[in-house]
């Protein structure tokens, strides 16, 4: 796994949790 930023890996899995319709 990359290393990311933590505010990105928040943004990823936000992201990942809204087109998934906030599951």
């Amino acid at each position: 796994m990359a290393k990311i930023k933590k505010g990105d890996l928040v943004q990823v899995i936000t992201g990942a949790k809204a087109e998934r319709g906030g599951d």
